[in-house]
């Protein structure tokens, strides 16, 4: 009796192996490679904020300018502070921490906090951090920040 259980026991064990063998081995376009809707927003947040970090901290107008939506508000103001901004600094350093994220058809809402290092051209070194809700608009795969609001994390 106790020799049927373990080869039973052993014959699952292997059963099992060997159909996770097989569905390992599928094509990489079938369905249990897919992701969530919900992992998938989650990479595209994920790559925008290491976008908008990669960006500022390069202190890149051009390149900020590239993930705002063609629609975020006072464009121009926001480039001309930013463009100021960027030629009185040094170093920037900048990280984003996300507390929630929702979504309303294209439009998806960030809050989060950030923590930002800069030093200035005279090399006084500065610590700063605050909490925001950025706005971005989804389309054809990618996030563009449409607006943000709260603690301004670009300039001050």
């Amino acid at each position: 009796m106790k020799r049927t259980i373990v080869i039973f026991l052993l014959v699952m064990l292997l059963s099992s192996s060997l159909t996770y063998a097989m569905a390992s081995s599928k094509d990489k376009n079938s369905s249990i490679y897919k992701l969530t809707d919900a992992e998938s927003l989650r990479m595209l947040i994920d790559r925008a904020f290491a976008a908008i970090g990669d960006a500022y901290q390069s202190r890149s107008l051009i390149d900020m300018t590239e993930l705002l939506d063609k629609d975020y508000e006072d464009l121009l103001d926001f480039r001309s502070a930013l463009e100021s901004y960027f030629l009185n600094v040094k170093e920037l350093q900048i990280n984003f921490v996300i507390d929630t994220t929702l979504i309303d058809k294209n439009k998806v809402g960030v809050r989060l906090h950030w923590f930002k290092k800069e030093i200035d051209n005279s090399g006084a070194f500065q610590k700063i951090e605050g909490s925001s809700q950025f706005v971005f608009k989804k389309s054809e795969g990618e996030l563009k920040l449409l607006y943000y609001r709260g603690d301004n994390p670009f300039y001050t």
